[in-house]
């Protein structure tokens, strides 16, 4: 009877051993091997929908400043200081689908010509670690959820300076007082 205890003791030792260090190595891979195995998803705050998480796997939080784009049926984040546009229209910032809101703030309907409607934003929240599928047809391959909005402002053009004229023809910014502004109106910033 105390070999079988004394086994089944190095038995659990050595699980628990190789649990924790699988965890130091990689805890991606841990926390999302364990969610699609059935247990709870371990790095899901509270604050974020387990339903719209599922097995994703979250980042700590952290606060990011950049600029949220909402449009028919996207809403997203582009983190950095400005747009940064490579040729053909694609971002070079890191971007991500977006699942919170504007705080504290409300903002006007933005007019129906617009069809990209961007402000600038402070936001402190969870990043998707792992490569998954969200938003309108799973286009994002990380999710952004926000925990606290500390502010939303208004977008200048030298933010968007690098939009393409057809970009341009589609978006508006928000520009404080003067409300949404199109940007098809405006001249690039040099």
């Amino acid at each position: 009877m105390r070999r079988w205890a004394l086994f089944l003791g190095l038995f659990v030792a050595a699980a628990v051993a190789g649990l924790v260090i699988w965890h130091q190595t990689n805890r991606v891979h841990f926390v999302q091997t364990l969610c699609e195995a059935g247990l709870p998803n371990l790095s899901r705050p509270s604050e974020v929908d387990a339903d719209v998480l599922g097995c994703a796997v979250l980042g700590p939080k952290r606060r990011v400043e950049g600029f949220a784009e909402a449009a028919f049926e996207q809403s997203s984040i582009v983190i950095g200081d400005r747009y940064d546009v490579e040729e053909g229209g694609f971002f070079r910032n890191e971007t991500a689908w977006y699942e919170g809101g504007w705080g504290d703030a409300t903002l006007p309907e933005s007019p129906e010509t617009c069809w990209l409607s961007i402000v600038r934003i402070s936001v402190e929240g969870w990043m998707t670690e792992t490569p998954d599928g969200f938003g309108h047809l799973d286009m994002w391959p990380k999710a952004f959820f926000a925990g606290r909005v500390f502010g939303i402002g208004q977008v200048t053009p030298e933010d968007v300076a690098d939009f393409t004229p057809e970009m341009r023809k589609q978006a508006c910014i928000w520009g404080g007082e003067q409300g949404w502004v199109s940007l098809a109106a405006t001249q690039p910033a040099s």
